[in-house]
């Protein structure tokens, strides 16, 4: 090679280097930016934020359901418990209230079908404390329970029945009264709310469950 070529690589050399070492520098600071793995918390705000949606969302399907905007979904707020599907619902007479509240409140002891269970709790089916004419001892029994052996239908039962006084509005003892007496084959009259708040009204200073025979000692009208 001659001199003059030599001088010229020097030259090319010279004038690349201020490039190269720009080069090497961006590859330095580009490795010391290698991604890593950390563990690092999910922030506190989006945590908060997703434990408010369940909850929103556990409440909204508990007060409604799936019936959104009217339409039947997988759970319509009018099938309650113990009731799966609109075609297990009694239909046969009383309000839908007062079967929802039977099926709440009473249908563990007088069994879903009112067949009551023998020997402890008296079945509602049929039943002639149930089917008086008069609605006035039966709206007693429900706001303060009974409690000791009772025969119904000629046959001996011995539990107690909670007071429902403080639990249901006059409203609520109407429909239920009104369903067992029009439920199951029963063609008992319906209850009113103004006739459960007379016998509430009556009964006022009393606390205690009544004895069956203090019971039958009440006028059913």
């Amino acid at each position: 090679m001659s001199r003059k070529n030599r001088q010229q690589d020097r030259k090319a050399g010279s004038a690349g280097a201020p490039e190269r070492r720009a080069t090497e520098a961006v590859h330095v600071a580009g490795d010391e930016r290698e991604p890593v793995t950390e563990n690092r918390p999910v922030p506190v705000l989006l945590v908060a934020l997703l434990v408010a949606l369940l909850f929103w969302g556990d409440m909204y399907i508990m007060r409604n359901g799936g019936d959104v905007g009217g339409e039947a979904g997988a759970f319509p707020a009018s099938v309650f418990d113990p009731y799966k599907k609109y075609a297990d619902i009694p239909r046969a007479g009383g309000s839908q209230i007062g079967a929802k509240m039977y099926a709440q409140n009473c249908s563990i002891c007088h069994q879903p079908g009112g067949t009551g269970i023998p020997g402890q709790f008296p079945p509602l089916a049929g039943s002639d404390w149930v089917l008086e004419e008069g609605p006035n001892r039966v709206i007693k029994l429900i706001l303060n329970g009974i409690q000791g052996p009772i025969t119904v239908n000629g046959q001996p039962f011995n539990n107690a029945m909670p007071q429902w006084r403080d639990m249901m509005t006059d409203e609520q003892i109407a429909a239920v009264a009104t369903y067992i007496r029009s439920t199951w084959g029963n063609k008992a009259p319906p209850v009113k709310p103004e006739e459960v708040k007379a016998q509430r009204d009556a009964t006022a200073s009393r606390s205690t469950t009544w004895s069956p025979a203090e019971l039958m000692a009440q006028p059913t009208k």
